[in-house]
This record gives structure tokens, C-alpha cells and sequence, in this order.
């Protein structure tokens, strides 16, 4: 799919309730200013890059987020829906880090992205547009 159908798609994901008050940062919608920030980013997005991203990168990473908030978010399942959102916009649309660069410490080097905190292709990070950590690698 066009990487602009699926930010479409994202966007009408949100109801305009939803976005009244994701724009009031009302509380109770179970969101982190990360999150929210880049949802509200992502509506404001005119510079959507071109290209096409894979169904099953899609599927895959929406599958793995679900089964992860699932687990760690088993107390607010009214809140998986904005990290959902903001990873496939983030991973899939932008093509960048997942995460913000205070929680990972992850870095821009001439070859693109490195994080520290990168787990391997066998999490959510193998959808992450940075690379582990080299222990050698300098930064």
C-alpha cells in the first residue's frame, strides 16, 4: 500500500471526538505526550513520504504491538490504540525511530539510526528503522 493510503487510513482511524481531545490533551484518553504529539503531528503531515510500505509489515508490526500491549498494558487497554497508531505512522509512513530519543538513547550516524536499547529482528525493534548497537561502533 501507498505509505499516504495508510496514513489515511490511521487518520480516519480517529474519531473527530477523539480528535477534539487529543488537541484539549484531555487526560482521560489514556495517551502519552509522545503519543499524542505524534498522532497530532501526523494530521498535520504534508510531507508524507512517497513509496509503498508491505501489507505484511503492516500486519506484522500492528500483530506484534497487540501481543505486547496486551502483556504490558493489561491494566489500560483503552490506551493500545494511540501506541498502534503512532508506531505504524512512525515506523511504516516516516520511517523512523519508534521510540523518543530521551527513552532509548538512540543516535543518527552516518549510516542511519543506532539504538542501545535495539533487542533484535525478533521484537517490535525488528520493525524499528535503527540498527543494534555495535560494541565498537562509535557514534
Amino acid at each position: 500500500m501507498k505509505k499516504e493510503e495508510l496514513r489515511q487510513k490511521l487518520l480516519h482511524s480517529i474519531t473527530d471526538s477523539e480528535w477534539r481531545r487529543l488537541e484539549r490533551r484531555d487526560s482521560t484518553l489514556h495517551i502519552g505526550g509522545f503519543n499524542r504529539e505524534v498522532l497530532l503531528r501526523m494530521r498535520e503531515d504534508r510531507d508524507c513520504p512517497e513509496g509503498d510500505v508491505p501489507d505484511q509489515t503492516v500486519t506484522g508490526l500492528s500483530d506484534a504491538l497487540k501481543a505486547y500491549l496486551g502483556q504490558y498494558m493489561a491494566d489500560c487497554p483503552e490506551g493500545r490504540k494511540w501506541v498502534i497508531l503512532s508506531c505504524l505512522y512512525l515506523a511504516c509512513v516516516k520511517g523512523v525511530p519508534l521510540h523518543p530519543q530521551e527513552t532509548t538513547r538512540w543516535t543518527m550516524c552516518e549510516n542511519g539510526y543506532v539504538c542501545p536499547s535495539h533487542s533484535g529482528r525478533n521484537s517490535i525493534c525488528g520493525y524499528c528503522i535503527c540498527r543494534e548497537s555495535a560494541k565498537d561502533e562509535t557514534t
